[in-house]
């Protein structure tokens, strides 16, 4: 028997594979509990699922990137280092 892979989502892209072959088991599951499920209605539920794994994706890596804290900078070498901020001035020749 095949490994198969049901994740929606992989890196923040759809996987068309994993939604195809949910719409089928959608469409066999049904017709096992005596439901009269077309593949359109199972492929439309499938691409709603895998809309909000990508919704979930997406806020996960929106808390990700909250996370991760700013650098420490050094403010007194970012003021004498900096061209812009340094003072030019002949007066003590």
């Amino acid at each position: 028997m095949k490994e198969r892979d049901y994740r929606l989502v992989i890196d923040g892209k759809f996987n068309r594979k994993a939604i195809m072959q949910r719409a089928w088991c959608i469409v066999k599951n049904d017709k096992r509990v005596g439901l009269r499920t077309s593949f359109a209605t199972a492929l439309r539920q499938a691409w709603n699922d895998a809309h909000v794994k990508m919704d979930l994706h997406l806020i996960e890596k929106r808390q990700d990137e909250e996370r991760i804290e700013p650098k420490q900078v050094n403010i007194v070498r970012e003021f004498l280092y900096r061209p812009e901020y340094r003072y030019y001035d002949s007066t003590w020749r």
